[in-house]
C-alpha cells in the first residue's frame, strides 16, 4: 500500500437508486451525485486507483461498486458484517445509543475496514466510507507508514445535505453534524 485516498461521504448520496420521492428532490439529490461522481472519478483517474474498498448498505447498488466496474478496477466492501459486530460486542442495532458503546463501535468497524484494505495488494486504494470515520482512519494508514489523502464531502460546493421534502418542494437540507 503505497497511496490511500480517504473520501468521507454522507451514506445518502452512494445509492445508485434515488432515495427521494418529489421530482424536485430526486433531481437535488441527482445533482449532488453527480457532483461526487465527478470528484471520485477525478481521484481515480489522476492517482492510477487499483482498488475502491467501499463502506457501504449491503444487497443495493453503490456508486464505488459501478465506477469500479467503470474502471475496471478491484472492489472490496468494507462494512464489518453483523456477525463480526457480535463477535466484538456490538449491539446492532443499539450500539449508536450511548457515548462509550458508539465508540467502541467505531474504532471495531475502523480496525475491520482497515485490515481489509490491507489486504489487498494494490498500489494506490480509494476508500469511501462515511465522514465520521475519517480521523479514525487516517491514525491507522499512518500508523502503518502511509500517509493518506483526505477528503471530506462537507468541502465541495455541489454538497448541501438530504434534501428535505414536504411532498412537492425541497424545503431544507439535513446534514449530519447538524441539528
Amino acid at each position: 500500500m503505497e497511496a490511500v485516498h480517504i473520501f468521507g461521504v454522507n451514506h445518502f448520496l452512494q445509492s445508485v437508486a434515488p432515495n427521494c420521492l418529489t421530482p424536485k428532490g430526486c433531481a437535488d439529490e441527482a445533482e449532488q451525485k453527480a457532483g461526487l461522481r465527478t470528484v471520485l472519478k477525478e481521484i481515480i483517474t489522476r492517482n492510477d486507483v487499483g482498488l475502491i474498498a467501499e463502506e457501504e448498505k449491503p444487497a443495493q447498488r453503490n456508486l464505488g461498486a459501478a465506477l469500479a466496474d467503470e474502471h475496471q478496477t478491484n472492489y472490496i466492501e468494507i462494512t464489518m458484517p453483523i456477525i463480526e459486530r457480535e463477535r466484538c460486542g456490538i449491539r446492532t442495532p443499539g450500539y449508536n445509543r450511548r457515548p462509550d458503546t458508539l465508540s467502541h463501535a467505531y474504532r471495531e468497524f475502523e480496525r475491520y475496514m482497515f485490515e481489509r484494505i490491507a489486504s489487498v495488494d494494490a498500489r494506490v486504494t480509494l476508500v469511501i466510507c462515511g465522514r465520521r470515520h475519517m480521523p479514525g482512519l487516517e491514525q491507522r494508514c499512518t500508523g502503518a507508514g502511509v500517509k493518506p489523502s483526505m477528503y471530506d464531502v462537507y468541502e465541495y460546493e455541489w454538497y448541501r445535505g438530504v434534501p428535505q421534502e414536504d411532498g412537492v418542494n425541497v424545503i431544507g437540507y439535513e446534514r449530519e453534524d447538524e441539528g
